[in-house]
């Protein structure tokens, strides 16, 4: 298994991928006007060839292998020494690879994100973040060293965050180890702009109000600058990413999960989740009952189907 692991995910893949997600020059990023927009609203044609890119290469393959055994896998293998002069872009990439699936799985392919390719990054990001901080590919140091900017790092870190973020286990039983997180990236953001995080003191309202995730999602990236004329700056993108990370919790406070997510890992509703819907514009698609009732059966009886291509983006 290992070798053939080996053959999927492959330093040339990590690094491609890395190179999508971050196609601009080292030193040449442009303002968070255009960053945050094109991470968390991304266009057809970027996800066509993250699809291109992924989905054939990698994540189908690895889908054909046990769960457990992949859980079993040290993912970090795959990766160089963290002296390479490259490990923090191979580190993201790997990290976006099995992350950022969500956005190309589709119908069953939704049982995947959740129950498999998930708990694999999950695992990983873990990991990864708990290396010495010298050595972390989502440190200061590992990017500032290797003569990318602060703006740079910035845009970059939350990504290996992110799937900490999506885990259910992670949210409830180690919340504050995300709040920590945040907290010192706030921290960092406002010591190189002299300027305080403008929703640090929504922090406490966010952390109870089930509406906020939505909204903030809705909204987006911010377009002009908080503090200053002009398009708004990687740190402002930042400030508002550090906010919207921060909104989940009072979804996974309220269900001890992501009540949107939970009937593709073959669960039922809980009251609470069926309160949260009813305070919410969140719901599944009535189209999706025939497939959620197959996840469902097929939780019950420990099997997986094949995972299904993407018709959207095959070609």
């Amino acid at each position: 298994m290992v070798t053939y692991i080996k053959k999927i995910l492959t330093p040339e893949l990590f690094l491609a991928v890395f190179n999508h997600r971050h196609p601009w020059s080292k030193g040449a990023l442009p303002d968070g006007a255009t960053v945050g927009p094109y991470h968390f609203k991304p266009s057809n044609e970027y996800m066509q060839t993250f699809y291109d890119l992924t989905f054939h290469q990698a994540l189908l393959p690895l889908s054909k292998i046990p769960l457990a055994e992949l859980l079993d896998y040290d993912f970090t293998q795959l990766l160089p020494p963290p002296t390479a002069s490259d490990y923090p872009q191979q580190a993201l990439g790997l990290i976006t690879i099995l992350d950022q699936q969500r956005g190309l799985c589709s119908g069953y392919g939704f049982r995947y994100t959740r129950s498999f390719f998930d708990p694999i990054c999950e695992k990983l990001a873990r990991q990864l973040t708990a290396l010495p901080a010298d050595v972390r590919p989502d440190g200061k140091h590992a990017w500032l060293s290797r003569g990318w900017t602060f703006d740079e790092w910035i845009v970059n870190v939350v990504w290996f965050w992110a799937p900490l973020v999506h885990a259910d286990a992670f949210m409830t039983q180690d919340r504050q180890h995300l709040k920590d997180h945040l907290h010192f990236m706030r921290a960092e953001v406002e010591a190189h702009t002299g300027q305080t995080d403008p929703f640090a003191s929504l922090e406490a309202s966010d952390d109870v109000d089930i509406h906020a995730f939505e909204r903030i999602e809705s909204e987006g990236p911010p377009k002009r600058g908080y503090f200053t004329p002009g398009p708004a700056t990687c740190c402002d993108y930042a400030f508002w990413w550090i906010r919207i990370l921060n909104s989940h919790f009072a979804i996974t406070d309220m269900c001890g999960h992501y009540p949107y997510w939970i009937r593709w890992k073959g669960l039922l509703f809980s009251e609470a989740d069926k309160e949260f819907l009813r305070q919410t514009r969140f719901r599944y698609d009535p189209d999706d009952e025939p497939v959620l009732q197959q996840v469902r059966e097929d939780y019950l009886e420990g099997v997986w189907r094949d995972l299904p291509v993407n018709d959207e983006y095959e070609r």
